[in-house]
């Protein structure tokens, strides 16, 4: 009893902190940053992920506790899932907060903003454009060929992130804890391809994504942990990062990954506009796009549905009406923003 009415309290914290922006953004700025420092030092001493490490503990305990000829075995399992519940509580609706937080968007005054417009034809195509020639221009150099080890990704990211903070201060955060994955499929087969543990202050990539991939969705789940917690903007965040990483892989993994989403978008609003896109993209482009695609094809599971489910309800619950939707927000924003000057790594002319 005791721990549902903690779990109750948590739920109405979170709900309290979500309804009152300057709370929300007091929670991320003063409490989220250094908590998250905290906690990622922590899980940065345990080989792995210290949340899987702790997701089988409480696994292993609950099964200890239904072993024949230990009494009471239900009033046990009971105490065990209601710690659990406590525990995830904490930490879906402690980072749900973030959720009523000022975007980075919104501090970057981009609310409202029209879209960019530059050279012939509409913004969406000629965003399409300036990304298909960046990467195409990264694959000539045979980037995609350079090998991205494991222990490199927290050095790679806390180097794009460094540079963006020039420009965002409020993305300041913990650059120590390493970039952890779960076993090989895992995440993919629930259709994901990363998270951040809220619990241990972990970020997380699917172990058998593409290479191509990895930066991207690393960058992603590192803007988690820098506080941006709608998936939209999260995604915004590391695109931008990662267009401004002096390394090349990094670029090249966040180029492609928001082609693909503008391609998807320019197949929802114009689709004799896409197959011009495609028409018009190189051969090895084309297929570095066929390689990835058919990958996730081969990864998902009927699981998938179901995570896709859930998380669009925690999105809505957390006050993002668009649910999973959201994650294809990413392109509006870019559109809004100065994305000629990331795409060709011009510096900025005058402060924001």
């Amino acid at each position: 009893m005791r721990s549902v009415l903690i779990a109750v309290l948590i739920a109405l914290g979170s709900g309290l902190f979500v309804a009152l922006g300057p709370l929300a953004d007091a929670w991320r700025l003063q409490v989220h940053a250094p908590l998250a420092t905290i906690l990622g030092g922590l899980a940065s001493l345990f080989p792995g992920s210290a949340f899987g490490w702790g997701s089988a503990a409480v696994l292993l305990l609950g099964l200890r506790e239904v072993l024949p000829g230990r009494g009471g075995r239900l009033r046990r399992l009971g105490r065990v899932g209601l710690l659990a519940l406590v525990v995830l509580s904490t930490g879906i609706l402690g980072f749900g907060t973030l959720h009523g937080a000022v975007t980075h968007s919104e501090r970057l005054h981009l609310a409202g903003r029209a879209p960019r417009t530059d050279g012939e034809g509409g913004s969406l195509e000629n965003l399409e454009q300036e990304l298909r020639l960046a990467v195409e221009g990264l694959l000539r150099e045979g980037v995609h060929q350079e090998p991205i080890v494991d222990r490199e990704l927290a050095g790679l990211l806390s180097e794009a992130f460094d540079h963006l903070l020039l420009e965002a201060p409020w993305l300041a955060g913990p650059e120590t804890p390493p970039v952890r994955s779960l076993p090989r499929g895992l995440l993919a087969g629930l259709g994901l391809s990363g998270f951040y543990s809220p619990w241990t202050g972990e970020p997380h990539v699917e172990a058998g994504l593409p290479r191509v991939s990895v930066l991207a969705v690393a960058a992603h789940e590192w803007a988690h942990m820098r506080g941006e917690a709608r998936e939209d903007e999260a995604s915004f965040v590391g695109w931008q990062a990662l267009a401004g990483a002096p390394d090349p892989r990094a670029r090249l993994s966040g180029h492609f990954a928001l082609l693909r989403q503008v391609w998807r978008e320019l197949g929802r609003v114009s689709p004799g506009g896409l197959e011009a896109a495609l028409g018009a993209a190189s051969r090895e482009l084309l297929s570095l796009e066929a390689e990835v695609a058919a990958w996730w094809r081969e990864a998902r599971t009927p699981a998938a549905g179901l995570a896709r489910a859930s998380n669009d309800l925690y999105l809505r619950a957390a006050g993002d009406a668009r649910g999973v939707e959201s994650y294809a927000g990413v392109v509006g924003l870019v559109l809004r923003d100065d994305w000629p000057r990331r795409i060709r790594r011009e510096p900025l002319s005058s402060p924001r």
